[in-house]
């Protein structure tokens, strides 16, 4: 965000963010933010994680390779839907939403992911 806002041209945002971390709603609602702050020009990087020994650091389990990627897959549908359309339900294995919002939209009318 604090790149977002010193700089004119650059896109902008992190490299990788490992959804086994994150809760894709949260992580919309920051990205449409950091969108607005940048003046749209917000990427998205989001991946399923690999570094066991951080996992481990954090607390946080440290699941099979299939599950992280299954959780990337339906975070990438719930961030998508949330940045937009008006409203989001998704009932999946890892994330259940239903009727939740992302207000206001970012600039981009369909942000890179």
């Amino acid at each position: 965000a604090a790149l977002a806002a010193e700089t004119r041209n650059v896109r902008v945002g992190c490299l990788v963010f490992c959804m086994g971390y994150r809760n894709p709603g949260i992580l919309a609602k920051s990205a449409a933010t950091i969108d607005h702050i940048s003046g749209g020009r917000l990427e998205l990087g989001i991946g399923g994680g690999w570094h066991e020994a951080e996992h481990q650091g954090f607390g946080i389990p440290f699941r099979p390779v299939k599950e992280r990627l299954d959780i990337l897959e339906e975070s990438v549908q719930i961030i998508r839907s949330l940045l937009t359309t008006e409203k989001t339900s998704f009932n999946g294995h890892y994330f259940k939403f239903e009727d939740a919002y992302c207000n206001p939209k970012p600039l981009q009318q369909s942000p890179r992911i």
